[in-house]
């Protein structure tokens, strides 16, 4: 007995979701709210979720935000998915079909909600001519979309319409995700549009990979790097872990997810886990110099063999003082954002590294660190970069 209504909060971009109780109708009262990134124009409740369509004044942030609301009382936000790299018109209206979102947003737009925490795009249509989707609908094996067709001689005019697909879309979905379809050539094409924000995302001269963390794994997607835009993902695969960093090597992607993962990305439209490493298992940074894979877990520095993927193993180790949690290496040397500073390691030799030196600082937890040149820089949580000479990293 509940009533569900979106509102935006005053003028900000923010929006708020009220779950009201109707069961005494004489005398509603709100039960819970949760704030939303979704501000509307509308929504759907189906099952245990909210899906909450996003659009925002200025035509930025357009997409669909997921609500567990199975306990009315605690609801919320679970997932996010922005669409902007591939509709440029905002949502309109959203029907859930089985593991499906169907985004009426100029075109249709199909969102895969197997995983709540980590939706993403499957398919994208053009519907014919000039003509831009509002709204869809299901009936047995068709889908219904309503149209609108902006027709400009002297004055512009809506006309409205009805296109039939059949079959049903999802009877026509990609066993992997796909690149959208060509578009004409306009000055909207070219502007720089993002994809799905990521956990982490590492790329070569071909290849961009993307690792996006839900609730309890990841959504590991591969996108061209050669075209202008990346638009939708070549391939895609799920992993059991929760990705926090990625490095490229070879036709590999080594995933820090907690154990260490090796996806074959050789054919980027069906990347394939191949590698499971668990004697590691909070692994959370990692970078690759060789045939090496350096990887921080918390308690210290990992050195693993990996020129034969048959046989991934870790050859060296040793610990660190404090919170280890991202590694760069430039030379002999693996630089270890730990704690609230940086620890020096020298990896001269693989099978015996050792801590070669260290600097401290009070401020903050250093969360991530990159090498150039003779500097280190150290970012930390409070979102400050310290600049380190390593010119002696000793």
């Amino acid at each position: 007995p509940y009533v569900y209504v979106l509102l935006r909060n005053g003028m900000s971009r923010v929006g708020e979701l009220w779950i009201i109780d109707v069961s005494d109708p004489a005398s509603p009262a709100l039960l819970s709210s949760v704030s939303t990134k979704a501000v509307g124009p509308g929504m759907r409740i189906s099952g245990k979720y909210a899906y909450l369509l996003n659009r925002s004044d200025e035509g930025r942030g357009l997409g669909l935000e997921i609500v567990n609301v199975s306990d009315a009382r605690r609801p919320r936000s679970v997932g996010y998915i922005d669409i902007s790299n591939v509709s440029h018109t905002g949502p309109h209206n959203v029907t859930i079909k089985g593991a499906y979102a169907y985004i009426a947003a100029g075109r249709i737009v199909v969102v895969d909600l197997g995983d709540p925490s980590i939706p993403h795009i499957v398919h994208s249509a053009l519907l014919q001519g000039s003509q831009s989707a509002n709204d869809i609908a299901f009936s047995g094996s068709a889908a219904y979309v309503a149209l609108r067709d902006r027709k400009c001689r002297g004055t512009c005019r809506d006309i409205g319409g009805l296109q039939v697909l059949k079959p049903a879309a999802e009877t026509i979905l990609p066993v992997v995700p796909v690149l959208a379809e060509s578009e004409p050539e306009s000055q909207d094409l070219q502007k720089p549009k993002s994809f799905s924000t990521s956990s982490t995302v590492a790329a070569s001269e071909e290849l961009i990979c993307s690792a996006i963390a839900g609730e309890s794994s990841t959504l590991f997607q591969t996108f061209s790097a050669t075209g202008p835009t990346p638009r939708l993902a070549l391939g895609s695969c799920v992993l059991s872990g929760k990705a926090k960093d990625m490095s490229l090597w070879k036709e590999q992607a080594i995933i820090a997810a907690g154990n260490l993962y090796v996806v074959d990305v050789s054919n980027p439209a069906q990347p394939s886990q191949t590698k499971i490493l668990e004697e590691i298992t909070d692994a959370c940074g990692i970078d690759v110099y060789g045939s090496h894979a350096f990887v921080v877990d918390g308690d210290g520095l990992r050195i693993i063999q990996i020129d034969d993927l048959d046989s991934v193993k870790i050859i060296g180790s040793v610990d660190t003082p404090n919170l280890a949690r991202d590694v760069a290496v430039a030379g002999n040397f693996a630089y270890v954002a730990d704690g609230a500073g940086l620890e020096v390691v020298d990896i001269s030799s693989k099978s015996s590294p050792k801590r070669a030196g260290s600097i401290m600082y009070e401020w903050a937890m250093a969360k991530h660190v990159a090498i150039a040149g003779n500097f280190a820089f150290l970012g930390d949580e409070s979102g400050y970069v310290a600049v380190i000479d390593v010119s002696d990293p000793t």
